[in-house]
C-alpha cells in the first residue's frame, strides 16, 4: 500500500505525525512577522519550525562571532521565545556548502568567497547556479561550528538543520584545494580526467576521486555531529537531502543512507517537491521499503501545486510509517493563507 508523508514549512521532531514549517531567512528582516508565524503554526498543529539563520555564507541574526552578517534584527530571539511558549520546537537551518549566488563578489572582505578562493568549486562544468565550497575547507567548518555553538548556547534551539550539505550537480567538482589534497594521497591530479582520453586508468582515477570527495563530505558531517553533541546531546541534527537516495549519491555525492545508518544525523528531510503526483509517489514507494523510514520526513513544495493537492499529500503522509511531513515554505504560505489553512485536520 502506498504511503505518503511530509509537509515542508520547516517543522519536525522524530515522533510519528511530526509537522514541520520552513521559514526562509527573509522573514527575519521583519520582527513583526514572528507572532504571525507562531500563530499560523499553532492553528495548523505545527510541531517544529525550521528557521534559516545562514544563507550565501552570511548569517541573519546579531552574532558575537566573527561572521559575515546580512541582518542584525532581533527577530530570531523573538520567534524562538514565542514558539517555545507554545511548545513548538525550533531548528536552526544552516546552508552549509552553498556560500554565494551573486553575479558579483560579496563586498565583505571577511566573506568565505573572498577568503577561500582555492576552495571554491570550479563552475565550468556545473549544471546549477551559485558557488559551492570544498567540504574539507576548515574556514567554512569553523564558521558552521560557531553558528551551532551560538544557536545552542545562546538561543537554545531544539535542532540543527543542514541544507546544501552536498556537492553541486557537476560532471566532476574540482577546486585547487581538492586537487592538491587528492594529489597528496594518490600522486595524480584529478584534472587529468577531464583532459584524458577516457582510458581505463582515467576511469579508475575518476572513481577514486569521487570516493575521495564523498569521504571529505562525510568527514565534515562527523566533525559537525561531534561538535553538536558536545554542546548539547539532546539537540537533533538533521539534513535536507535529495529524495532518491541513489540519485543523491551518484549525482550529488550525498550518501545520506550511509549517514543515517552510521548515526551521523538523527533524521533527514527529503525534498520531494515534484509537482507531478506520479513522481511524488515514486519517491515514497522507494523509501517506504527502507528500514530507516521512521527517520525520514517528506518535504512538500507548496509553491508548485494547488492547495487541494497539498492537503491530499498531507493526508496520505499522515497514515504512513514515515516520521512526518514538512511544507516549503511559510514565506509562500503567508501570501496564500486562505487556501493553506486548517491543515491540522489532515
Amino acid at each position: 500500500m502506498r504511503r505518503l508523508l511530509f509537509f515542508f514549512l520547516f517543522a519536525t521532531t522524530l515522533i510519528a505525525g511530526e509537522r514541520g514549517l520552513w521559514v526562509v531567512r527573509d522573514a527575519l528582516t521583519d520582527q513583526n512577522l514572528m507572532a504571525n508565524i507562531v500563530d499560523y503554526a499553532v492553528k495548523n498543529a505545527i510541531t517544529d519550525i525550521y528557521i534559516q539563520v545562514r544563507a550565501r555564507g552570511e548569517v541573519y541574526y546579531p552574532t558575537a562571532y566573527n561572521l559575515p552578517v546580512r541582518n542584525r534584527n532581533e527577530a530570531l530571539g523573538s520567534l524562538i521565545a514565542s514558539a517555545h511558549k507554545k511548545n513548538i520546537k525550533i531548528h536552526a537551518w544552516i546552508n552549509a556548502n552553498f556560500i554565494w549566488s551573486g553575479s558579483r563578489a560579496p563586498g565583505a572582505e571577511d566573506h568565505l568567497f573572498n577568503l577561500e578562493k582555492n576552495s571554491l568549486l570550479d563552475r565550468n562544468r556545473q549544471r546549477e547556479p551559485g558557488y559551492y565550497i570544498y567540504p574539507a575547507n576548515t574556514g567554512n567548518l569553523q564558521q558552521i561550528k560557531s553558528i551551532i555553538s551560538e544557536m545552542i548556547n545562546k538561543y537554545h534551539v531544539d535542532g540543527i538543520h543542514l541544507d546544501y550539505f552536498r556537492y553541486p550537480f557537476n560532471r566532476l567538482p574540482l577546486s585547487v584545494d581538492s586537487r592538491m589534497d587528492f594529489m597528496k594521497k594518490y600522486y595524480v591530479d584529478p584534472l587529468r580526467i577531464e583532459k584524458g582520453k577516457g582510458n581505463r586508468y582515467d576511469q579508475i582515477i575518476r572513481e577514486k576521486y569521487r570516493t575521495f570527495l564523498k569521504n571529505r563530505l562525510t568527514d565534515m558531517l562527523v566533525a559537525i555531529n561531534k561538535h553538536t553533541r558536545a554542546q548539547d546531546s539532546t539537540v537533533k541534527l538533521s539534513l535536507a537531502v535529495k529524495p532518491n537516495p541513489y540519485i543523491a549519491e551518484v549525482r550529488f555525492m550525498q550518501p545520506w543512507e550511509k549517514w543515517l545508518k552510521e548515526k551521523l544525523c538523527d533524521f533527514v528531510v527529503v525534498m520531494n517537491y515534484d509537482p507531478n503526483e506520479q513522481g511524488f509517489m515514486a519517491v515514497l514507494d522507494v523509501l517506504e521499503r527502507k528500514d530507516y523510514r521512521d527517520k525520514v520526513l517528506i518535504g512538500i513544495g507548496v509553491y508548485n501545486i494547488s492547495a487541494k493537492e497539498v492537503k491530499e499529500r498531507i493526508k496520505k503522509i499522515t497514515v504512513s510509517n514515515f516520521a512526518g511531513y514538512a511544507l516549503f515554505s511559510y514565506n509562500y504560505i503567508r501570501k496564500h493563507t486562505k487556501h493553506l489553512n486548517n491543515l491540522k485536520s489532515y
